[in-house]
């Protein structure tokens, strides 16, 4: 080798052994001179109802939608200031970060906006809140605190439109409850008035047309019972477990309280086979879960008696109306010169009450499914929290593997440059001239 490639070798040896020892000196720099920042995650599914709003030919940009206003809102003051009030945020930062003085709820709120990254997990329904400290403990308790508080904020919110629908229903229910009472009674004075002017007359005279309504009537009746008759004929030729189960599908007026009792009971027996399997058909635990299961059975025959001696009295009540309406229309007559005005206006008072109670009725459906809603309401518009966040066991920053690679890349290039440097060849002698 010559003097100048030897020249050359060394000064690259020495400019990659400079270059790799201020790479190792950087990356320890990085690694232990950087603030440890420490980074945790929780994750949050956005309702069902408000997913089920959704089911249009522009779901997935309705959903973007969806989350990002959600994301917004658990960003705003109404969920951070509850959360800053629960841990206490003002009084722990200004201890930390203003001298012992308590921070406002401004400060604390600006720098928990920094401090948190609330944004839609990419292709799924979820949101995800990453919060960020120097504090290991500090990010899981902050992160979590937000998706409870939000969880609670939406519930509160549900309940406040849940009780506002139901208050206008309960007033329109008040509402329609005095119109029937009002024109119940004058249907009842007109009635009495008229029984007053034909008290002498032993027949009761009838327009036509009152006359038909009241045949009608009695024809209605009389299927009615002939049904309710073979309903029940039919329900006593059943075993016991078919009855139960035929009984628990009629109206949830008459078998709720069966319909409860059958869904205690199958909880019941569900934690019967769990202690069995648990613990042994003869543990404490599995003797307990037997005796309420037999409880339980108890109480559903008690609602299946119920249920069926309710059945019979309304067929008695029925047969006794029909009884009454088959004498009463022995006793009708027709007479079109016994019609007057009151004849007109009894019936006419007759169809508004049938009229407001059908209105009735539908209002009172309308508040038994307002019911329902909201009993599907209390699992389908809270929130779910699918992953809690737990105190990080590594700091997200300094980044402890590109710090490592980097001072690994330094030695190497160090050790390469001394090695360069060693193992350089002396250069040889010039040739001697003649």
């Amino acid at each position: 080798m010559t003097i100048k490639a030897r020249t050359r070798r060394e000064s690259f040896a020495r400019v990659l052994s400079i270059g790799g020892a201020l790479v190792t000196v950087a990356g320890l720099a990085y690694l232990f001179l950087t603030p440890k920042i420490y980074q945790a995650s929780a994750r949050m599914e956005v309702p069902k109802n408000a997913r089920r709003q959704n089911n249009s030919a522009n779901a997935a940009y309705d959903l973007k939608l969806l989350l990002a206003a959600e994301c917004e809102f658990m960003r705003s003051d109404t969920i951070l200031d509850p959360v800053i009030e629960h841990l206490r945020l003002n009084e722990l930062w200004g201890q930390r970060y203003n001298h012992g003085n308590a921070f406002n709820n401004a400060q604390s709120r600006a720098r928990l906006q920094m401090m948190a990254d609330i944004h839609p997990a990419p292709d799924s329904g979820l949101i995800q809140i990453k919060v960020a400290s120097r504090d290991r403990e500090e990010p899981a308790r902050i992160a979590n605190e937000i998706a409870r508080t939000y969880g609670e904020s939406r519930e509160a919110r549900r309940q406040n439109e849940s009780r506002d629908r139901i208050n206008l229903l309960k007033q329109q229910w008040e509402a329609q409850n005095a119109k029937v009472a009002q024109a119940q009674a004058d249907l009842e004075k007109l009635s009495q008035e008229i029984r007053d002017e034909r008290a002498t007359n032993s027949a009761t005279f009838y327009d036509p047309q009152s006359y038909e309504l009241l045949q009608n009537k009695h024809a209605e009746l009389e299927m009615d019972y002939v049904k309710q008759k073979s309903t029940l004929d039919l329900y006593a030729g059943m075993d016991r477990t078919k009855l139960t189960q035929v009984l628990s599908v009629l109206d949830e007026n008459t078998n709720s309280v069966l319909i409860g009792a059958l869904t205690q009971l199958n909880r019941a027996e569900s934690g019967l086979i769990t202690a069995q399997n648990d613990h042994g058909s003869n543990s404490p635990e599995a003797v307990a879960a037997n005796l309420a299961v037999g409880k339980l059975r108890k109480n559903v025959d008690e609602a299946v008696n119920g249920i069926m001696f309710g059945l019979n009295e309304n067929l008695v009540s029925l047969k006794a109306s029909l009884d009454q309406l088959s004498q009463k229309l022995k006793n009708a007559t027709t007479n079109s010169s016994q019609i007057t005005a009151r004849d007109s206006a009894y019936a006419a008072a007759v169809q508004k009450l049938e009229t407001l109670r059908n209105e009735q009725d539908v209002l009172q459906k309308k508040m038994e499914q307002s019911d329902r809603l909201e009993a599907l309401a209390i699992t389908d518009t809270s929130p779910d929290i699918l992953d809690l966040a737990e105190p990080p066991t590594q700091p997200a920053s300094p980044n402890r593997r590109a710090a490592t690679n980097i001072i690994f890349t330094g030695c190497f290039a160090v050790i390469a440059g001394l090695l360069l440097l060693v193992s350089a060849p002396k250069p040889r002698a010039a040739p001697a001239k003649a």
